[in-house]
Formats: C-alpha cells, structure tokens, sequence
C-alpha cells in the first residue's frame, strides 16, 4: 500500500508520547486525573496522548475515550486511539496507532482515501526492528514506535533490550518520525535525541511522576527547537544533544543508568502500543501572498492575555486588549485578513511570556484557510482563532496551527457564521523572538 496521496506534510508537533494504563497512574488516582496533570504540566501541543487500556470493556472504554478527547483538546493535544478504527472516529480522535502488521491499518489507510482532508487520521505504527520500519513507512504511516530500547517490567528482560547502538542502528535511515520507547523516563530524553529518535515515548513515568513539569522539561529539553535547522530527531540534532552524549553512544555499557519503572507495551508482535503523527518536510517558508487583503492590521504591545504561569489553558473570549482589525464584508473573497505583528519576552516551557490578540467580525459564512508565518523562522509558536459556535467558542482550525520554527497552514474545521465575531491569539511560549504574519485566505464562501 502506498502512503496517502495529497495529504499535507506536517511536522509532528509532539516529542512526548504518552501511553496510558489505568493500574500504572498513583494510588488513589485515575486516568484522566493523571493525563490532565500531565497536560496541565506541559507546553500546549508537546505532550500526544494514546488511549491503550485494551482490556476493558467497550461500555467503559467508549466513555473514557470521549473523556479523554475532551480533555486533550482543551489542552491543544493529539489524541490517538489503539487499534479500534470505529471507536476513534465515534469519539473524534486525531489518529490511531497500529501494532505491526495489525488489519486495522489497511482499514484506516482505507478510511483516510476516502475521507475529505480535514477528517484524515493520523496513522501510528509499532516497531520492534527495521523490517517493522520499513514495513511501517511502506504502508503509509505517518510515525513509529520502536521499541524495546532498555529494560521494562514485564516487556523486556534485562539482556531482551536493544539499547541505544541498536536502537540507531536499527532505525537507520528510516524517513518518518520514530519514537524510542521502552523502559523510558527523563533521564533518557538526551540519549535518545542523540540516537535519532523524533521523541520519547512511555506509560509508567508519564502517568505517575512525582513532579509533572520537571518531567515534561527533562524529556523536552533535547528536542527544543532552537531555528528551522536544528530540530532533532532525523531532521537534524537539536542543538542540547550534547558530544558526551553521541560518543556514549558507541562506549559499550554507556548509558543513562538505571531504567525508570516505566514499560511501553512493547514485546514482540502486534499486541504493543505506541503513537505519532506525521513525518516532517524539509522546512519551507510560505510567501506572503500578492494582492490586497479585504482587513489589515497590526499589534506589538506584550501580555494582552493574562495566563497563569505554567499554565496551556487560553481564557475564552472576549480579551479587552485585543486589537480590532474591523468587518470582512460580505462580497470579500480570496485575501480576507493579514495580521502582523512580533513577539517578545517569551517564557520557555509555558504560555506566560508575550502575546497578542485580535478580533473581527465577518458579514458572510466563511470557510477560511489560516496562515501563521514567522521572520525568522524560529522558536516554538501557536495561534488560536476562537470563533462563536453556538453557546460555546470552538478553535477554528481544530489546534492545527501550533507550529515549531515552520510556516504552518490549516484549513478550518467548521464554518464561520456571517455576523459571528472570531479572536485571535499569536503566543510564543519557547525559543527566539521574531515578527510574525497570519492571514486568512477564503477557500469557500457562502
């Protein structure tokens, strides 16, 4: 089977990945408790959940997904479901994630060739060697697991596990985004960048650590985006992979020391789990397009938003500072609205730093495409278009513009209705400074 033809090439916006187990999160705890202190813990987008937890049943399972889909979405995170097709389109999950040579991928491969772009799942896939790699990219996945790399309980015996010169070399030239997992925890985070993994993926030291945010730090920290050229994984190093810790690669017996007590689901064949999303272009800057927008406007005053420190979480609309770039009239079409401005102050690991807003009016129901493009293209950013949707406020385009160090694009995921007023949020919350454009572009209007 091919890849998918016509889908846009994103980069995977997350380096961790989280795999759930109910009997792994602390006493006294249960599992969305322990995702939302995840995700509260971590920069919006970084952290992609994956709803393991095979074993129960269907009438427990069908609620949690929908519990957890509402909770990540809330959090601008990834949701992916393990090998059940039916229940990640029942509770509008982003992807699903595959074991080796699983049936469910060909259905999903199936599913996404016949759906309409903006309803396109992301494919994962676990891998325990490079023809799982190789099979994974053959069948059009958009990332992979491969695992074990150090021992776990119960997955992988002390001796079973192929360390990380194995791990490397195992993945090799592999072209799309590969996860380490396996006995993995923060510590972990540098050797793994070092070996060419895309990120970190675990259940035990995700679901129960004792500090959250110094996990999400630790395990970030190697794969910060410093620039368009330096993003780790196989993209390049990021630029906090350090000497000492590539050279540990080829010393026998190096490594990070003791294995955490996390596990990940992965033995051997397609009972493991693991999660992704897409594999990442060379990066490319998007042009500011020719001709005149029907609204312009601009904004460089810092902190128009007043987030709490450490948190992920956007207060809804309205914000009182916001800038009031004016009414899209109704004949408009193609170039709606151009927004620029520059962010400063930025806050590594949070939303606290600086932002900017914005808010306007559309005299007719729009269909728009949004841009977010920055000068230079660095750092970790996002936008969000919050947009009436009835009694609630809904993201316009579904969390799909957070972008590190490229131009992003997305097309909108329901319909803007004519005389709603929609809010603009440019935010940085790691990396350099820069000057931004974001622009809506028409692609239906009724």
């Amino acid at each position: 089977m091919s890849a998918l033809p016509g889908r846009p090439q994103r980069p995977l916006p997350f380096r961790i990945y989280a795999i759930t187990c109910r009997h792994a999160v602390t006493a006294g705890a249960d599992l969305p408790a322990a995702v939302a202190r995840l995700l509260v813990a971590a920069p919006a987008g970084r952290v992609a959940v994956q709803l393991r937890d095979k074993d129960l049943p269907a009438e427990e399972r069908d609620p949690l997904a929908r519990g957890l889909r509402n909770l990540t979405r809330r959090h601008g995170a990834l949701f992916f479901i393990n090998g059940d097709l039916e229940l990640a389109i029942r509770c509008g999950a982003d992807g699903v994630h595959c074991g080796d040579g699983d049936p469910t991928l060909d259905l999903v491969m199936e599913h996404n060739a016949n759906a309409a772009p903006e309803r396109r799942l992301w494919v994962g896939a676990s891998c325990h060697d490079s023809a799982g790699l190789q099979r994974a990219m053959q069948a059009g996945a958009d990332f992979a697991t491969l695992s074990p790399v150090l021992p776990s309980p119960g997955k992988a015996e002390p001796g079973e596990e192929m360390g990380w010169t194995g791990f490397a070399r195992t993945l090799g030239d592999c072209e799309i985004p590969t996860f380490a997992l396996g006995g993995l925890g923060p510590a972990d985070a540098e050797a793994a960048c070092a070996a060419g993994a895309w990120g970190v993926a675990a259940i035990r030291s995700l679901m129960a650590p004792a500090e959250p945010g110094e996990a999400v730090r630790r395990l970030l920290e190697p794969f910060a985006a410093i620039g368009s050229g330096a993003r780790g994984g196989r993209i390049g190093r990021a630029l906090s992979c350090t000497l000492a810790g590539i050279l540990c690669l080829a010393a026998p017996g190096c490594g990070p020391g003791e294995p955490p007590a996390d596990d990940d689901d992965s033995s051997q064949g397609s009972d493991d789990d693991d999660s992704g999303a897409l594999p990442p272009p060379t990066p490319v800057d998007i042009p500011l397009p020719d001709g005149a927008f029907a609204l312009s406007c601009a904004e460089s005053e810092p902190d128009d938003i007043k987030i709490p420190l450490d948190s992920t979480i956007v207060p809804d609309p309205p914000w009182t500072e916001a800038t009031n770039c004016g009414s899209l009239p109704a004949g408009a079409t193609g170039l709606l609205l151009h927004i620029t401005g520059s962010i400063q102050d930025l806050v590594s690991g949070t939303w606290n730093g600086d932002n900017d807003s914005y808010q306007f009016t559309s005299e007719a129901t729009i269909t728009p495409r949004g841009v977010l493009r920055w000068d230079p293209l660095q750092g970790d950013f996002d936008a969000r278009v919050l947009c009436r949707s009835g009694d609630n406020w809904r993201d316009l385009f579904g969390h799909q513009l957070a972008t590190a160090a490229l131009a992003e694009s997305g097309t909108a995921v329901f319909s803007v209705e004519a005389g709603s007023t929609c809010w603009i949020m440019i935010v940085g919350y790691s990396g350099g400074v820069g000057s931004y454009d974001f622009w809506l572009e028409s692609t239906e209007t009724l």
